[in-house]
């Protein structure tokens, strides 16, 4: 896991000078060459949790360790890192300070209500659990979850955490991170043919219906209840 860890910040930084962001791509140069030096990765995280501003960046990084160490990642691999590479960009530059220096400021709306992006992202997610869902019955008998639909569900709920994360709709953040994780956990376990995933995400689908309608001006309620229940998918699961 250590050399995951590593290889996960390097590609980050590749991304992030990619795209121009020099500052930031330097500072995440400097965070992998701290972490590739120490013997211990959990003090190095603990330590970089320690500094200000790197504390999301940080706990992500320990969740993907104790899950790396809980199940192992040896299948699709590759993907879970392109994943991940993208759920830090993400927490990176709506971190308060992240485009201070490279690019004029992003534009934050408070609230839960779903600005013209999150929206857009939200209807796209939705509509990959959608056909996920589609895809997995035909009438009443369930015939198993195709896996390029999960890859592409996965895929939008990156992109909705991205955004969201940037508007500061919180609450759709923290969803989005969750359902990330359980599709992470789905796939990483091959439980594409587990009915009882289907129905999890079947509730997660119907818990976004009232927001589109709204535009976001519905009460949270049924999306904090889903993200309560899919926090820990091995109890749901296992």
């Amino acid at each position: 896991m250590d050399n995951d860890t590593v290889l996960l910040l390097r590609r980050l930084q590749q991304r992030l000078v990619e795209e121009g962001h020099r500052v930031q791509g330097e500072m995440m140069g400097k965070v992998s060459e701290r972490i590739s030096a120490s013997a211990d990765i959990d003090l190095a995280l603990e330590r970089l949790y320690s500094l200000q501003g790197w504390d999301a960046i940080a706990l992500r990084l320990m969740w993907y360790a104790k899950r790396a160490r809980a199940g192992g990642n040896g299948i699709r691999r590759d993907s879970l890192l392109d994943f991940q590479v993208e759920e830090l960009h993400g927490l990176l530059m709506s971190a308060p300070d992240a485009t201070s220096r490279d690019d004029p400021p992003v534009r934050q709306s408070g609230g839960n209500v779903l600005t013209g992006e999150v929206f857009e992202a939200l209807h796209h997610f939705n509509t990959a659990l959608e056909e996920l869902k589609r895809s997995a019955f035909e009438g009443e008998r369930f015939q198993g979850m195709r896996e390029g639909l999960v890859d592409s569900a996965l895929t939008n709920a990156g992109r909705l955490h991205r955004v969201s994360s940037a508007s500061g709709n919180e609450t759709l953040a923290q969803f989005a991170a969750t359902f990330s994780l359980f599709l992470r956990y789905v796939i990483e376990r091959d439980l594409f043919d587990d009915v009882r995933v289907a129905h999890l995400i079947d509730n997660a689908s119907q818990s976004l219906q009232g927001l589109l309608e709204s535009q976001g001006t519905e009460d949270y309620g049924a999306l904090l209840q889903t993200i309560d229940m899919l926090q820990n998918p091995e109890t749901l699961l296992e």
